[in-house]
């Protein structure tokens, strides 16, 4: 399962402490999962929490969504769910290289890859540098309180 689906939650305007920030992307992620599972369809992403200058405290979220079923009007219903208020701007949902649908290919894998390294620039330089990350996106994670990153389960870390 790949993830085809890059969703920005932007939980500081939803009203989400910082020190509460993991837990409530835990919680929106279960709601995705619980929505699959009802309809018998696996759940995989990952996730990494960030706070700039400007922007806030975020997540960024890469996720397998199917093809065939939309994500319009739940992600807002799933964050007040959690306990934010869903305003303009507060969740963005992009499909992995602007495509429609779920299409493998060189275009797609890609920006699957630009995604990833995007949501690993606070590592160290010595890790971003064997993953060649370049020097100016290392370390620009910002500060947050508590866990920073997570991933579901079933995604298999060699």
């Amino acid at each position: 399962m790949e993830p085809n689906v890059h969703w920005t939650v932007h939980y500081e305007s939803a009203g989400v402490q910082d020190d509460d920030g993991a837990a409530f992307v835990g919680k929106i992620l279960d709601y995705a999962r619980t929505y699959l599972r009802r309809r018998k369809k696996p759940f995989a992403a990952y996730w990494v929490r960030e706070n700039g200058e400007g922007k806030g405290a975020h997540a960024h979220i890469a996720m397998h969504w199917p093809q065939g079923l939309s994500l319009r009007g739940l992600t807002g219903r799933w964050i007040k769910n959690a306990g934010g208020i869903c305003v303009k701007g507060t969740s963005v949902i992009r499909r992995m290289g602007g495509l429609a649908t779920y299409q493998r290919g060189e275009w797609f894998d890609a920006n699957a890859r630009e995604l990833t390294l995007y949501m690993m620039k606070g590592v160290s330089d010595a890790l971003g540098e064997e993953l060649g990350l370049g020097p100016s996106r290392r370390g620009k994670g910002g500060d947050i309180i508590g866990k920073r990153a997570g991933r579901t389960q079933n995604l298999a870390i060699d």
